[in-house]
């Protein structure tokens, strides 16, 4: 008689699979309702019935809402974080940095439309774990950014023009769809948006005697 087969490690891995599932649905549905909501205005029940899953899973694994809340805002910004460091190492000149940042910045904002509207909602609610925790995540950024050249220090300005700049489309796209209709197709004005930034950033650049 072949030897019974032991199913118990085949049922773990199966709840695991499940679990890893319903954490990344509830991960998923509760940026998009952070996004639109803000913290304060996000429900436990909208957030699990976007998901699909019963909302004592909220609870199950991420602890609670604002243990939930914490984990997308440390994971978005960690991401962003990581990608961004590894634009400004590589590259040879100042230029070539610069001009690697800002696609890598596009690239995220495109990929990621929630981004900016997460953000900016955790801005306009005050919501102080938000700016405590992007600036735990971003300040690693930043201190790369200040052992590079010195002419880093005087593009503050221009950073957070051209990077607002590029999250424009992102947080009005539901305003400019109204205001023109058919015209406004977002992944077009995104590649335009991406050559009209890119002509910016270099003008400014050659401006300031960086090459």
């Amino acid at each position: 008689m072949a030897p019974s087969e032991d199913k118990s490690q085949d049922r773990i891995d199966g709840r695991e699979v499940r679990g890893d599932r319903s954490a990344q649905a509830l991960f998923s549905a509760a940026k998009s309702v952070f996004a639109e909501r803000g913290f304060a205005g996000a429900s436990v029940r909208e957030i699990a019935g976007r998901a699909g899953v019963n909302s004592a899973l909220i609870r199950y694994h991420f602890g609670s809402k604002q243990g939930l809340y914490n984990d997308i805002i440390k994971r978005t910004l960690g991401d962003l974080r990581e990608r961004m460091i590894l634009a400004f190492q590589e590259g040879d000149s100042l230029n070539d940095r610069a001009q690697r940042a800002l696609r890598t910045y596009m690239d995220y904002v495109e990929t990621d439309p929630e981004f900016p509207r997460l953000m900016m909602r955790a801005v306009l609610d005050n919501e102080p774990t938000a700016g405590n925790l992007a600036g735990q995540e971003l300040r690693p950024m930043v201190e790369v950014v200040g052992q590079g050249p010195a002419q880093w220090s005087e593009m503050h300005d221009l950073a957070l023009s051209v990077f607002g700049a590029a999250i424009t489309p992102s947080l009005y796209a539901p305003i400019l769809e109204e205001v023109f209709g058919e015209a406004f197709q977002r992944e077009a004005i995104a590649r335009q948006r991406r050559d009209h930034l890119d002509g910016l950033l270099q003008g400014a650049l050659t401006r300031m005697g960086i090459e």
